[in-house]
């Protein structure tokens, strides 16, 4: 029973969930570009709600404690190396009270700082009144990407890249970009077409929310830090500077001004980052939504010349490696309560 994810895959853990929940399933996963052609590929990767626009706080807690606990147990497998998971410390600062985040109960530690902790972070000239820190997950894209990639392939799926972007979901039944025997068995899609739904669904409600980073050489620093705009988040082989958040913005190239604010932001929270190396520049395109979309439209696709169940997937803003493995739970679910999964 073949089942199809299209496009950019926004949640890579749905084509590992489906054929893991059921061996005969095919999975093909069709896309315009994978791994580092990604905007999860050069994403920090820190687990954490974010830029999630008006996606329900029960959700993000049922998605994000899925994927925490997922990533948790990859972190401490034997895996975790190969994967890009590893654990790391968070001090999430601001300038004024605010309300403990609603998701505090998903790290295995939260704790709201003290007057002296807060004193001891302020020493750099930043006005600290409010803080928490707390546990959380790296999961570097550039890593756990391809190891998803692996592990796809170690299922049986298939990856197929396409030399265009697709006009839309009926195309998946055309012979011409899966093959004839391909597009004749489509029985579902799983559209994780990410910010590719403006155009292929089209959604008006999907616009790209743009991230700029600077990537430099600090391996002195082993905590993250978050102090609205700007984040420190530590990979394996460099520190993420970032970040911007600027809505509707289709802009990938790297934009001076926006460069300067970051690292003079960053090195204003911790100074000590005065004498990183920068190392790369990069921007990227997160999938913004009014509300992140995960339902199934019971004939949104084509397949044999008949339309075909399509589970969407898409307009995880800034949270796609936070949600991902929680959402292809809820995607296998669906898939399998429309009775395609016997």
């Amino acid at each position: 029973m073949p089942a199809l994810a299209s496009q950019t895959l926004a949640d890579p853990g749905a084509a590992t969930g489906v054929p893991q929940a059921l061996r005969p399933v095919e999975v093909t996963v069709v896309g315009s570009g994978f791994g580092a052609d990604t905007t999860t590929s050069g994403a920090a990767g820190l687990w954490g709600p974010y830029k999630l626009s008006d996606t329900p706080e029960h959700l993000i807690n049922r998605w994000g404690a899925s994927t925490y606990d997922h990533l948790l147990q990859l972190a401490h497998s034997g895996l975790a190396d190969v994967a890009g998971v590893s654990m790391v410390s968070v001090n999430s600062l601001f300038p004024s009270p605010q309300e403990p985040p609603f998701w505090r109960h998903i790290p295995l530690s939260f704790s709201l700082m003290d007057k002296r902790t807060l004193a001891g972070l302020s020493r750099s000239g930043s006005k600290l009144i409010w803080g928490y820190q707390w546990n959380s997950i790296v999961c570097e894209g550039s890593r756990y990407l391809p190891w998803l990639t692996d592990q796809i392939r170690a299922l049986g799926g298939r990856l197929l890249r396409v030399s265009s972007r697709l006009a839309s979901l009926e195309q998946l039944s055309c012979p011409e970009v899966l093959g004839t025997a391909a597009a004749a068995d489509v029985d579902c899609v799983v559209n994780a077409a990410g910010l590719g739904s403006l155009e292929l669904i089209p959604d008006p409600a999907v616009a790209p929310i743009r991230g700029q980073v600077v990537r430099v050489e600090a391996p002195w620093v082993k905590e993250a830090y978050f102090y609205e705009p700007y984040y420190i988040i530590p990979n394996r082989d460099t520190v993420v500077l970032g970040g911007t958040g600027q809505r509707g913005d289709f802009n990938l190239s790297v934009c001076p001004k926006d460069r300067q604010d970051i690292l003079e932001g960053c090195c204003r929270l911790l100074p000590s980052l005065r004498s990183a190396r920068p190392v790369a520049d990069w921007v990227g395109l997160r999938p913004g939504r009014t509300s992140l979309r995960l339902e199934m439209q019971p004939e949104g696709g084509g397949g044999r010349g008949r339309a075909v169940p399509v589970v969407h997937n898409y307009g995880h803003g800034g949270a796609g490696l936070t949600l991902a493995w929680g959402c292809a739970g809820d995607v296998v679910r669906l898939i399998a309560e429309a009775g395609l999964l016997e």
